[in-house]
């Protein structure tokens, strides 16, 4: 939703305003109004500058007024601290900051049982560590004391009582107890909120957490076993955010430039893979072979997901054999979480009429996780394929026939859509597999591009595109049929992802097989590439149209000249919208190029109609634009 909303601030931010401000509205409509404008500040992301200044004055006034409740100003708090690491450092003030951070010690430090007020503080506190890092010193140990004291406390767990009577003959008899345990749930996201802030702080304040390691073990292992999951989730993201913290100690960098393929060739600092020798990979296994909870599962997986991504090949190498345990487990539904939990349950089950309605819904919350494991699944393979290049065709010839299943007909529309998605990004990382799954693959592609389900036609069509792309000999023969089936899924998709994808793929068989059609064709085909640009449903297949542009130019510039306008507003687009952020820094530098060797020099026109475009930029914008025009 993030790129979707962004259009849509003003409004968004004026509808949440007026019910944080109206005097009419009750405790619980400013509550949930605050708590909608923090997902907003996190979705717009730096697009929430312009409206900074107005909404820290809405926060501080809220938070110094005497008659506000104080749950309204803990969801302010949170909202401060959301707006604080959108903006960063230099573009929050500094005042706000003090005044904020104040008001959330007050909080942090006040009375225990003010679950909801802690948790908003908390939040704060982990939100700010990020723009802040060591400069959180002066406040460091007070934090950490009370997230260690929040971790400890069995404050919101209470014991209830209910009399009942003794079996006896004597009317006097005595009553037994039956014990249970009432939570409270605000202390359990206290909770929650403490660890995660916890990890937060390791990530961020590193060099100030590092001396404290020791009691920060200490607690995540308390916490390991909590009753739970939410406690148990965020304790395995803390010992992932740590390792983050310390690869950052050991290197100075925020991001290790890390490079695909085996043997490793940029290996991890010896700290930081002894953390995950011995702390992590043992408790990520421990969960998977122990742990019942689906949902905690699904988290457990996406960390594996960003070790990998983040650190690549050295965070995995020594770990796979048991990563893809774990997968294939997890493919054939023969792990732990699948196999066990759900026996048990049916177990405890009374049967009656109640109990059977409660046990359908069970089921349908089943079908929900197992489509969301089968989807972090898919996302875990394409990491290690993406941080393996070619050496993971190994591991896939024990991972793709176990992933084969979800492609039948039998298995919902949404499994089928995942799988073929992740075939095409492991075949684009992993090429060298490519040959021993192509005919059955392509077989597969064709069969299902006849729908007019937007997903399935974008994901398709995506996977023509790659293979196309990655195996020329074995497309090409494919290449008219492909591209048939590829327009069909164009005219079929609602969706602007879809269509965008469509057109994507087209480029590149275009690209790689324009022998194979009559000029008639090849014309038709060029033509509906660039009418159809700037892409903004996937903004960042734009890459694919730009590449496609600067070969065209190299061999026949003069075809472009009628498409200039077009191609002008793609390469804008790529440099200055944030939708645009996965596309690499190395080739937004070439597409400043582009401009300044080629947009710049098409003619007079051509060059008023790039002015013309710059002066509807925003400042932000236009400091970007001139960022990449002058990089060398």
């Amino acid at each position: 939703m993030q790129d979707e909303i962004k259009p849509y601030l003003n409004d968004c931010i004026a509808a949440v305003v007026l019910f944080i401000q109206g005097a009419d509205y009750k405790k619980g409509t400013r509550y949930w109004a605050l708590n909608a404008l923090g997902s907003i500040v996190l979705c717009a992301e730096k697009k929430i500058l312009p409206f900074q200044e107005d909404l820290l004055k809405l926060i501080f006034n809220i938070i110094q007024s005497e008659t506000m409740e104080q749950e309204v100003k803990g969801q302010a708090l949170s909202c401060a601290g959301h707006i604080a690491a959108s903006c960063g450092k230099e573009q929050f003030p500094k005042e706000a900051l003090e005044v904020f951070t104040k008001f959330g010690m007050e909080c942090l430090c006040g009375e225990k049982k003010q679950y909801e007020l802690r948790e908003t503080a908390l939040s704060y506190f982990s939100e700010i560590s990020k723009i802040l890092k060591n400069d959180m010193a002066p406040i460091f140990d007070k934090v950490l004391e009370q997230i260690v004291a929040t971790c400890k406390s069995e404050e919101g767990i209470k014991s209830t009582t209910d009399k009942k009577d003794k079996f006896s003959l004597d009317s006097d008899s005595e009553e037994e107890e039956i014990v249970g345990i009432d939570v409270n749930t605000n202390f359990i996201d206290e909770k929650s909120s403490a660890i995660h802030c916890l990890g937060n702080m390791a990530m961020n304040c590193i060099d100030l957490m590092l001396p404290r390691m020791d009691l920060v073990l200490s607690e995540l292992r308390e916490m390991s076993t909590y009753f739970h999951e939410n406690i148990r989730y965020h304790v395995c993201l803390s010992y992932t955010q740590i390792a983050f913290g310390l690869l950052r100690h050991y290197t100075g960098q925020d991001k290790l430039n890390w490079k695909k393929g085996l043997p490793v060739m940029v290996p991890l600092p010896d700290k930081v893979q002894e953390f995950l020798r011995q702390v992590v990979y043992p408790h990520y296994f421990k969960i998977f072979n122990d742990e019942s909870n689906k949902e905690v599962i699904e988290k457990t997986l996406e960390c594996v997901r960003d070790l990998a991504d983040e650190l690549g090949p050295g965070a995995v190498a020594e770990h796979v054999e048991g990563i893809m345990s774990t997968l294939i487990d997890l493919l054939d539904k023969k792990a732990f979480c699948q196999m066990g939990g759900k026996d048990a349950v049916a177990a405890m089950a009374e049967d009656d009429d109640e109990d059977e309605e409660e046990d359908e819904d069970e089921d349908d919350e089943d079908l929900d996780h197992d489509e969301i494991i089968l989807g972090n699944v898919t996302d875990v393979i394409i990491s290690l394929s993406k941080v393996f290049g070619d050496s993971f065709a190994e591991a896939l010839a024990k991972l793709g026939p176990k992933m084969v299943p979800y492609l039948s007909d039998e298995h919902p529309k949404s499994d089928r859509l995942m799988v073929i998605g992740c075939f095409a990004e492991v075949f684009n990382n992993c090429p060298a597999a490519l040959p021993v799954y192509f005919n059955d693959y392509i077989a597969i592609l064709l069969n299902n591009s006849k729908t007019k389900d937007s997903g399935l036609n974008r994901n398709c069509a995506y996977s023509f595109g790659v293979l196309a792309e990655k195996n020329g000999e074995l497309f090409k023969p494919k290449a008219k049929e492909a591209a048939q089936a590829v327009h069909m899924m164009h005219q079929n998709s609602d969706e602007d992802a879809a269509k965008d994808n469509c057109i994507a793929a087209l480029c590149r068989i275009l690209a790689s097989h324009h022998t194979e059609f009559e000029a008639a064709d090849n014309d038709a085909i060029f033509n509906q590439i660039f009418t159809s640009i700037p892409f903004s449903g996937d903004a960042n297949e734009n890459e694919t149209i730009l590449k496609f542009t600067m070969n065209v130019n190299t061999q026949s510039p003069d075809k472009l000249l009628p498409h200039m306008e077009k191609i002008t507003l793609t390469c804008l687009k790529v440099l200055t919208d944030d939708s645009c952020d996965e596309i690499e820094e190395s080739f937004k530098n070439l597409v400043g190029k582009f401009i300044k060797n080629v947009v710049m020099n098409s003619g007079e026109a051509q060059v008023q109609q790039l002015q013309a475009f710059e002066g509807q930029m925003s400042a932000a914008e236009k400091d970007q634009l001139a960022k990449y025009l002058n990089s060398q």
